[in-house]
């Protein structure tokens, strides 16, 4: 594996066991997607909710005359990266890494899940969905560049990960301060000249986010997600939480078996 997958092998990810918890910086995704569509697809959500605040209904495509991302160079690199494989039929892989696309199926459908991501789905929205889409501009910040955290702030030079007399180690290294932060900043102008604009740093689910914002929305996405699939969502998911109380397989694989 270190010798194919990453250009220069990162041993040192393997020392410091026992000392080093890389389990403290896990992340939690709550939204379908690449990680580097979060933090816009949640500044969006932002300003839907305080259109909806100000109008007393919900944004939809006809609102939209503009929209602008300032991002990082990874989100700026997925949408780059991932448009020549996109057809000309919507396909869910083909959001999952567009920030424009994305855009186009939050504000056509309302939300971004299982069900509006579907082919049906998108087949039935795909005018709208491109219609916001081609209204979207993405440029790469400087400033939201600087925002983004990195290996720095565990004790990792990254840029003298290209230096063969560099040994990096992992000892002494401190997960739990682990912040992921890859910033967006998304302005919207409405066809009534309004304009609305959010940013966000990090993602919901996110280390350096609370445990308690992260344990309330994973716990609404298994609900969501398991609704009309398992026999008693809520049941399964208290039986998952205490799973190291449970003293009957059976009854494990029976709540979490679609019925």
């Amino acid at each position: 594996f270190l010798k194919t997958i990453p250009r220069k092998p990162l041993s040192f990810v393997f020392d410091a066991l026992g000392s080093a918890w890389v389990t403290q910086s896990l992340a939690f995704k709550t939204i379908p997607g690449c990680a580097y569509i979060d933090t816009p697809v949640e500044a969006l959500e932002q300003i839907m909710s305080q259109f909806t605040e100000k109008h007393g209904r919900a944004l939809v495509p006809g609102d939209v005359a503009s929209i602008r991302v300032d991002a990082t160079l990874f989100t700026n690199g997925m949408e780059k990266m991932s448009a020549p494989h996109r057809g000309s039929t919507l396909r869910a892989t083909d959001v999952n890494f567009s920030v424009k696309l994305s855009f186009g199926v939050l504000i056509a459908a309302g939300e971004i899940s299982v069900e509006t991501l579907s082919p049906a789905a998108l087949d039935a929205r795909a005018a709208e969905i491109k219609a916001v889409a081609r209204r979207v501009t993405l440029k790469q910040s400087v400033p939201m560049n600087l925002k983004m955290s990195g290996l720095s702030e565990i004790g990792i030079n990254t840029i003298r990960l290209v230096d063969p007399t560099y040994k990096p180690t992992l000892e002494g290294a401190d997960f739990g301060k682990y912040e992921m932060r890859f910033p967006a900043r998304v302005t919207l102008q409405t066809t009534a000249g309004e304009e609305y604009s959010t940013e966000v740093d990090a993602p919901v689910g996110a280390p350096g986010r609370p445990l308690e914002e992260t344990d309330r929305a994973l716990r609404q996405k298994f609900l969501r997600a398991a609704e009309g699939v398992l026999p008693d969502p809520k049941e399964a998911l208290d039986a998952a939480l205490g799973i190291d109380r449970e003293t009957e397989v059976t009854r494990l694989v029976a709540l979490m078996t679609a019925h």
